[in-house]
């Protein structure tokens, strides 16, 4: 036990005390200096660690960003290099061209074609002139069955062909047709959903909103408050199981409950009833076959 002074009336104090035995002010106790040099190495430790780990992940940071610009410089210098030597054989890939194209290869013509396009070669002699047939020929080819499912692909095809060929009066008849029956197709859409909000509004309006299921136990709140204020015994009630809620044109909102309680006679009886709800009320009680 060692002994510290008063901060009030300097008079030695317990370091265990709580109070002054002379004055009574509360004793406010000291850290041993041992410790206080302790904290206070440690949390320098864990200033010096904090700042170890920050320069840590600043240099692997940068690191990181030098090594991405390092690999851009080498795949730029990779990809200038490629460009200089197809510019340097582009008659021999012209030739090549030339040959493909005429022996209607259109897929590896358009292969040739790449480079062409990629390098910005295209009005090399008559290759911007080929690389337009060729683009016709594929999108010709990728044209589809005339069938609704396939409708807005074919009329993107067509825009690019009559964008390549505006003279074209069969690309303009197949783009119009095209565009004709998707504008048909959004008319009936925009009816459809129409005819079902009007379908929807006037249900709210006969039938309310549609009551839900409990997510805890399946129940339905307005059918267990209608079985109790109409039990002989509500305290008996036990709930077995519950169907979801459904709809059903002429009634309304719809649901069956399997459930048990006492009778008259003080015996347990058990039966399966269909409840009609309009406007979160039970206005129907019917037997379990009186819907499928």
């Amino acid at each position: 036990m060692a002994l510290q002074k008063c901060h009030e009336c300097g008079h030695d104090v317990s370091s265990t005390a709580k109070k002054c035995p002379n004055c009574g002010a509360a004793v406010k106790h000291k850290m041993p200096k041992g410790c206080a040099a302790a904290l206070g190495i440690f949390g320098a430790f864990i200033v010096v660690m904090m700042g170890l780990g920050m320069i840590t992940k600043s240099c692997e940071d940068r690191k990181i960003e030098k090594d991405r610009i390092q690999n851009e410089k080498i795949l730029a210098n990779e990809e200038a290099k490629r460009k200089d030597t197809f510019i340097k054989d582009i008659d021999t890939k012209y030739q090549n061209l030339i040959f493909l194209f005429q022996s209607k290869n259109i897929e590896e013509t358009n292969k040739v074609l790449m480079p062409f396009r990629k390098y910005g070669q295209l009005d090399y002699k008559d290759v911007k002139d080929i690389d337009k047939k060729v683009s016709i020929c594929l999108l010709e080819k990728s044209v589809m069955v005339k069938k609704p499912e396939n409708y807005n692909a074919n009329l993107l095809t067509y825009k690019r062909l009559f964008a390549l060929a505006p003279d074209s009066q069969l690309y303009k008849k197949e783009l119009e047709f095209y565009q004709g029956k998707i504008a048909e197709r959004k008319k009936i859409e925009t009816e459809k959903t129409r005819l079902a909000t009007a379908k929807e509004k006037k249900r709210l309006e006969r039938f309310g909103q549609p009551p839900e299921n409990s997510a805890w136990d399946g129940s339905v709140y307005c059918v267990k408050q209608y079985l109790k204020s109409v039990a002989k015994d509500p305290d008996s009630l036990v709930f077995e199981k519950w169907g979801q809620v459904a709809y059903n044109d002429k009634d309304g909102w719809i649901v069956w409950c399997d459930f048990r309680g006492k009778n008259s006679f003080g015996g347990y009886t058990r039966d399966i009833k269909w409840f009609v709800i309009r406007h979160n009320n039970v206005v129907a009680v019917k037997d379990f076959s009186a819907y499928r």
